[in-house]
């Protein structure tokens, strides 16, 4: 961005950068259990070459599970948090559903 603020500074980012780790256990064929760990760093901006120090860090966990009611539906179920947060919305607590139809 060429035109930032009232002066038209110049505003760049860094990439942001995730990583994600996850261990699936399959209790029997239709039905499992899952943890998982993310990390998420980067997106300092500068403004006119000028550090902001506004760098995101972001660890956080789920667990859950899958199940195939049938065999082409899956139901999936995650719960999770963050641990911190740096510069950045904290997300205390999320769940997160999903209906799959495989075809």
């Amino acid at each position: 961005n060429n035109d930032y603020g009232v002066s038209g500074g110049s505003l760049r980012e860094s990439p942001l950068f995730q990583t994600q780790a996850w261990l699936r256990y399959q209790l029997i064929s239709t039905l499992d259990i899952r943890a998982g760990f993310s990390y998420v760093l980067g997106g300092t901006t500068t403004v006119n070459g000028v550090s902001q120090s506004n760098r995101q860090s972001t660890p956080s966990w789920l667990v859950g599970a899958a199940w195939f009611p049938a065999k082409n539906w899956q139901l999936m179920a995650l719960y999770g948090r963050q641990t911190s947060t740096e510069n950045g919305p904290l997300t205390t607590q999320q769940i997160n559903f999903r209906l799959l139809k495989v075809f």
